[in-house]
């Protein structure tokens, strides 16, 4: 074998694994499972007749489906702003760090509404393993007193 053949089959050798490793790089994450949350701050100014907006911070605990998924038990801090109208309907937005057991961190955006059958939220990035993180998910949940919140949610989470 000449030394451009074996210069060339390296070089070819090399470029299959970085593709290889590239390809592997990425995951996928599904899970699902509840989420529990107490209200920590709520601070409501009226509007108007039936109009007010509330600035808001809640902590949360993660319990997924499979107890062996990375976020099983991971808790979360948010903090959003909740917009209520006259006709009862209402529009909510915020942000969400959630932190792992592992100390790694994924950050999201959600939003909800009366006009929403389920609450949406997209995964903005995160720390160690979830940095450039990207996905989402959906959720239901209710009310269960006027500080304690529990619902489902399904979630893919992308890493780069």
């Amino acid at each position: 074998m000449t030394k451009l053949m074996a210069m060339s089959a390296a070089a070819a050798a090399a470029l299959l694994l970085i593709a290889a490793g590239t390809a592997n790089a990425a995951e996928r994450i599904e899970s699902s499972g509840y989420d529990a949350c107490t209200t920590d701050v709520w601070d409501e100014l009226e509007l108007g007749e039936g109009h007010s907006v509330a600035l808001y911070k809640s902590r949360c605990v993660t319990f997924l489906d499979d107890p062996r998924g990375p976020g099983h038990m991971s808790t979360g801090v948010c903090a959003g702003t909740f917009e209520f109208m006259p006709d009862e309907t209402y529009k909510g937005s915020g942000f969400c760090t959630w932190t792992y057991r592992d100390g790694d961190k994924l950050f999201l955006k959600f939003w909800e509404g009366s006009d929403m059958e389920e609450g949406r939220y997209e995964w903005i990035g995160g720390t160690g393993r979830y940095v450039g993180a990207t996905g989402g998910g959906t959720n239901t949940g209710e009310d269960l007193t006027d500080t304690l919140w529990a619902g489902r949610f399904e979630e893919v989470i992308e890493l780069p």
